[in-house]
């Protein structure tokens, strides 16, 4: 059991929620579960609870708390070294944990209608290099791409990233 966050309802369902004031910076939680291939991610029961954490590859969380956490296009969470989710604020008490989860895409087979509800949302949820590319630029400033994208865009002469000269 995580004592950081725990499962509850909320306005999409079910989300996580922090169990005591948690500062920016402080590792929430690690996603945890079998890693597989694009073709077994694909699954309909599958898909919407994986992880990519490369170019053919995800981490499934099975009954893991990452398959609670949802999107928000304003997170207050990221997702570090592939699996390890941070705290991008102060997260008070009983709020919400939610991260942008185009920060872990670039796959082409899944987008989202988007309902998180945020001020400035983008109303759908896709790939990271389809985001805007202040957006990018914020994200990547902050840490909080998957090292894969990163490589990948640099691969493609991606101006954005290599801009920023990750």
């Amino acid at each position: 059991m995580n004592p950081l966050v725990f499962v509850n309802k909320c306005d999409v369902g079910l989300g996580l929620f922090s169990t005591k004031n948690i500062k920016k910076g402080e590792h929430i939680f690690i996603f945890s579960g079998r890693v597989i291939p694009t073709s077994e991610a694909k699954h309909p029961e599958i898909l919407a609870y994986t992880l990519q954490i490369g170019m053919d590859s995800y981490i499934d969380p099975e009954q893991e708390l990452g398959r609670f956490i949802n999107h928000s296009c304003q997170p207050n969470a990221g997702i570090i070294k592939n699996n390890i989710v941070v705290a991008l604020q102060d997260i008070p008490l009983n709020t919400e944990v939610r991260f942008d989860y185009s920060t872990t895409m670039l796959e082409r087979h899944w987008t989202m209608k988007c309902s998180c509800g945020a001020l400035h949302c983008r109303k759908v949820i896709e790939d990271f290099d389809l985001l805007p590319s202040k957006l990018q630029r914020h994200y990547l400033e902050m840490g909080i791409v998957q090292e894969f994208i990163v490589n990948q865009l640099r691969t493609t002469n991606n101006l954005t990233v290599q801009f920023l000269q990750i």
